[in-house]
């Protein structure tokens, strides 16, 4: 039984510490950008298929930016190509929802959930080239 305590004694004497153990600096920068770049994953080319020229095609994103545009990589010269924007799909300055809504906000003020309000008048106007369509 004393062999036990004192091998008990030993053990616990050897995870003691010198100095308290304390959590690293927060680096605000990093966490900023790890949140920003979708924890490093955007601007990553993801391969989508090999061809039978032996050509590769895949989809990258900018840094900060969901949108992925799509590449054509020459595997015998190391040419890359753009065979798609997310521009060009949309239309070439066009915002993907070109909606403009009057006002752009409304107050309910005290309104209980799941009780009728009182009507408001809201106007959509389609800004863009593509036709919009929309359901209650």
């Amino acid at each position: 039984m004393t062999i036990r305590l004192l091998a008990l004694a030993v053990v616990l004497s050897a995870c003691r510490t010198a100095q308290p153990m304390s959590w690293p600096t927060l680096n605000r920068d990093f966490l900023a950008d790890a949140g920003a770049t979708f924890n490093f994953r955007l601007g990553v080319p993801t391969p989508l298929a090999i061809i039978r020229d032996g050509a590769v095609l895949f989809r990258r994103t900018p840094p900060r930016d969901f949108a992925a545009d799509l590449y054509e990589l020459d595997t015998r010269t190391g040419a890359i190509k753009t065979l798609a924007t997310v521009a060009d799909l949309l239309g070439t300055g066009e915002a993907a929802y070109p909606i403009d809504l009057k006002p752009s906000t409304l107050d309910f003020g005290n309104q209980l959930v799941g009780t009728p309000s009182l009507s408001s008048s809201v106007t959509v106007r389609n800004k863009g080239t593509r036709s919009a369509a929309s359901s209650t």
